[in-house]
């Protein structure tokens, strides 16, 4: 079954000026749980860094 070309005309821009929605509610839940994430990768590396930093700084002494 094919389509038509008379069915769709060529000035037919209803697809092109579609609104995309995104509920707020995903939006925030997803900036929320990123700083979860973020949080949570800097508190687990963050002892390791300041402990290299401390052991670069002791041994350039």
């Amino acid at each position: 079954m094919a389509i038509d070309p008379e069915v769709l005309p060529p000035s037919n821009n209803k697809g092109n000026n579609a609104a995309y929605f995104t509920s707020k509610w995903l939006l925030y839940g997803s900036i929320a749980l990123g700083t979860l994430i973020f949080l949570a990768i800097i508190r687990h590396f963050f002892p390791i860094i300041l402990i290299g930093v401390v052991i670069a700084f002791l041994l350039k002494r």
